[in-house]
Order: structure tokens, then sequence, then C-alpha cells
């Protein structure tokens, strides 16, 4: 790891080693494609039919679409996101539950632009943060797998 320190007009660079420790393996494990959110029908919204509007989080529970999976070991899923009717340039980020949004993005869009991306997503209790920074745009939402040291029932 290196960070810059700037003083007067010049740059120095400093650097410092950090050890990481990144935890026992994951597997990958493929589900059948199912959706998980639609704003435009209300999937994963409770029914309610509404975009997400500027600076928004929904939060999508994951856990009970994993079937074989011990909900405690899944630490990531592979999903598609897409974006419908965005009023506005902008992004949607997906994060792990209860991360702050940080400028970091799973979709980038235009105005008017349908869109979509694959992305892969970290989860805190089975739930990730869907984030929308500005405007307002509908999200669809497919999960494809999990990433955990549990080998899903056949």
């Amino acid at each position: 790891m290196a960070a810059a320190v700037l003083a007067a007009g010049s740059a120095t660079l400093v650097s410092a080693q950090t050890t990481v420790n990144p935890g026992p393996p994951s597997m990958f494990s493929s589900t059948t494609p199912v959706r998980v959110l639609d704003t435009r029908s209300g999937v994963g919204t409770g029914g309610v039919r509404a975009k997400i509007g500027p600076g928004q989080k929904l939060t999508v529970d994951v856990s009970a679409l994993l079937p074989g999976f011990d909900p405690l070991t899944v630490n990531a899923v592979v999903v598609n996101v897409g974006v419908e009717a965005p009023s506005e340039r902008s992004y949607v980020a997906l994060l792990p539950a209860g991360t702050p949004a940080g400028g970091t993005s799973s979709v980038n869009f235009d105005t008017g632009q349908t869109t979509a991306n694959q992305a892969i997503v970290g989860l805190v209790g089975g739930k990730f943060d869907v984030f929308n920074a500005v405007g307002t745009t509908e999200v669809f939402i497919d999960l494809l797998g999990a990433y955990g040291d549990a080998t899903p029932s056949t």
C-alpha cells in the first residue's frame, strides 16, 4: 500500500507494507437464474413499483434464494444488474449491506439508456444494497450464483 504526501508543490511517496488475511478460499456455484429485484414490477421491493431515487439505497436479501447454501458461509453473489429509463446520467452501485456508497459503480448509464452489467457483490447477512447516485431509474437484478465455503445440494 502506498500513500502520496503533498507538501508545497512537491510529492513524496511513502510506502507501507500491509499484511491481509483473506480468510478461507471460496468456491463458486451457479444457481438457476432468478430475478431478485425489479422496481418495474415490485419484485424484491415488497410489491412497491417505483424507481430508485437520487442517493437512495434499497436492500436486497438473497439468503432464502440460495438453496443448499449455508447463509452464514455465503460471502458474495454474482448478478446481472440492469437499468431502464434513467432520468439523468448516473450510476448504480451494488454494495455489501450497510456499506456507505463511495463513488464506485456497478453499472454506468446515460439519460434514457437501458443497459446492464454483470457484477460480483459481497454480502452481509445474506444482503446487499443497491445505490443510485443521481436522478431516478428502474433497476432489475438477476442472481446467477454464489461464492462461499459450502457446496449447494443437487
